[in-house]
């Protein structure tokens, strides 16, 4: 028997639910179908309960566990991916800002993924990357220590822990094929559906910020998401519906991701952000290298360029004017931050303090654009915030997850790491121009990217087989030995 044979013998692998495990993993005494019975019991009574007192709520809460019990990884990621577009607009109360659904639903997400690692056995170390990610939080949270102003580093630290703990959480867990193929339906069903409810808006007049802009958005009541971070949002689920388009075996299949990828793209246009279009023509310029300008690749390119026809007059004239707008007074906002980067080189103004650090030097300006302002770029901020020691750690993270040869199996049908790599070049170049390292779109396009890249190095025949880790030398730590051959199938 081999090394990895003898392994994989003593620590078996679990697939969805935890009732596949051994009996030995939840009581000694107890048979899986006997826990079940306990369980189903449980949730019973639970339910009489919450509708003896009206609690509606937790009636529903109650009826879901079942569900979560027996697909923990599909509902939980999944739900949380279909969440994020309406991140902006999902506050919990009546205030418009505040917690968020997602950050609740995050939170659950991590709790679960964890869980199911450890009780089904289907925890990796960490590999490279993700030790580069931790690295650059790390420094974050430490930069907390000298901040100028400790309320605003204070304010970040839940978003900043929950981003980190969800992909740890993530990006050690062992995916199947179907369990990922599912998150991947639940992004592109978010995706289409803020589109769809956006397009439906804009259709009956509603734009951001009233009538004063004419700009399209994700608005539902009193709230609304700024255009540009509702078109940065908007990236993965359209790289990935691209991806099925060229994966997909069915004609029927492929038009219909076809027409999904059309919507999602006429929503990012009717956004009129520069910088969401900008992104887009980075994801093309991605599926084009990637595919070697081969026909399969340019139909959908071609596809999404003729949706420029559906953008109104108003959104060539913000391309012809940026320049003379300054990018809508961003490049003043950045002749300041530099000014702020020069006093804090090193170490940084601290977590969550370009608002601080800018207030100090707004006057460098060339144009006074007010107090407070963020950095709209994520690479000036990320340098006035944690200094020259924080970008480089967090392009060494870009680094890690982008490494050429983990995306060079183009003919191979499983095309999703192409897509989520598409989406994280999209996500680079929008950051140029939109301050989103805490945003949880900006971060789950690493998780996917992450858990993508897997399958493209450790294909299985099966779709309910966990992948064995492969070999990691990034950071030239030897953090994982296994590896499983075969041959890659289309999940799609």
């Amino acid at each position: 028997m081999t090394t990895s044979e003898a392994k994989a013998a003593a620590a078996p692998l679990t697939t969805e639910s935890f009732f596949d495990a051994p009996r030995a993993r939840f009581a000694p005494y107890l048979s899986p179908q006997m826990i079940a019975m306990l369980l189903s019991l449980v949730v019973a009574v639970g339910i009489g309960f919450s509708i003896g007192l009206g609690k509606w709520p937790f009636v529903i809460l109650m009826a879901a566990v079942p569900l979560v019990i027996l697909w923990p990884v599909q509902l939980s990621l999944g739900i949380f991916a279909l969440l994020i577009p309406f991140d902006s607009v999902g506050a919990l109360g009546q205030d418009k800002s505040g917690m968020t659904v997602t950050f609740v639903a995050g939170a659950a997400t991590a709790g679960l993924l964890l869980f199911t690692g450890i009780a089904g056995r289907r925890m990796d170390k960490p590999r490279g990357q993700t030790l580069a990610w931790a690295l650059f939080v790390g420094w974050a949270l430490l930069t907390a220590a000298w901040a100028l102003n400790v309320n605003l580093s204070l304010a970040f630290l839940p978003t900043v822990m929950s981003l980190l703990t969800i992909y740890f959480a993530t990006t050690l867990l062992r995916f199947t094929r179907k369990e990922f193929t599912w998150i991947v339906g639940c992004t592109i069903l978010g995706g289409l559906a803020a589109a769809l409810y956006s397009i439906n808006s804009f259709r009956h007049g509603v734009s951001y910020h009233g009538l004063m802009t004419m700009r399209s958005s994700l608005i539902i009541g009193n709230r609304e998401t700024d255009p540009n971070d509702y078109a940065n949002n908007l990236l993965l689920p359209l790289s990935l519906a691209v991806g099925v388009v060229l994966t997909a075996r069915r004609r029927t299949a492929q038009m219909l991701a076809l027409a999904v990828a059309a919507i999602i793209m006429i929503a990012i246009i009717l956004t009129m952000s520069r910088g969401g279009l900008l992104s887009v023509f980075a994801m093309a310029i991605v599926y084009l290298y990637r595919f070697r300008l081969r026909m399969k690749a340019l139909i959908p390119v071609a596809i999404m360029a003729l949706a420029l026809l559906a953008a109104p007059s108003l959104f060539f004239q913000r391309i012809f004017s940026a320049v003379d707008s300054g990018g809508a007074g961003r490049t003043h906002i950045w002749k300041a931050g530099f000014v702020a980067f020069q006093h804090y080189p090193i170490f940084g103004a601290g977590l969550g303090n370009f608002p601080a650090a800018f207030d100090r030097f707004a006057g460098e300006a060339p144009r006074f654009e007010g107090y407070g302002r963020g950095s709209h770029n994520i690479y000036l901020g990320v340098s006035v915030e944690f200094g020259v020691i924080g970008l480089l750690l967090l392009l060494l993270a870009f680094r890690q997850q982008l490494r050429g040869r983990q995306f060079s199996s183009v003919p191979s049908p499983w095309h999703a790491a192409i897509a989520c790599e598409a989406a994280a070049w999209g996500m680079l170049v929008g950051g140029f121009f939109l301050d989103i390292t805490w945003k949880k779109g900006f971060w789950f396009v690493w998780i996917m990217l992450a858990v993508a890249a897997r399958f493209q190095q450790n294909p299985t025949r099966s779709s309910g087989q966990i992948p064995e880790p492969a070999p990691d030398r990034s950071l030239h730590l030897p953090l994982s030995s296994f590896s499983t051959p075969g041959r890659m199938t289309s999940p799609w």
